[in-house]
């Protein structure tokens, strides 16, 4: 948990939701979902979610809140 606090204080959002997404104990479903989403658009896969109809900018941002609230 402290590696994620110290990704959330550097700003490095890519490695902070690969790593809090095996950690899905204790987060709600919605959450672990931004999460999720927000990873893979950060690697790469913006225009599969795109297709689908997700907005890869509302997951992050979503998810970068619940990371702040939960581990900064």
């Amino acid at each position: 948990m402290q590696k994620i606090k110290e990704y959330i204080q550097s700003e490095n959002w890519k490695k902070a939701f690969s790593t809090s997404r095996k950690f899905f104990f204790g987060i709600p479903k919605e959450d672990m979902r931004n999460i999720e989403i927000a990873a893979d658009c950060l690697n790469g896969k913006t225009d599969f979610y795109e297709k689908l109809g997700v907005d890869c900018n509302d997951a992050l941002e979503k998810a970068k809140i619940f990371l702040i609230s939960k581990y900064a």
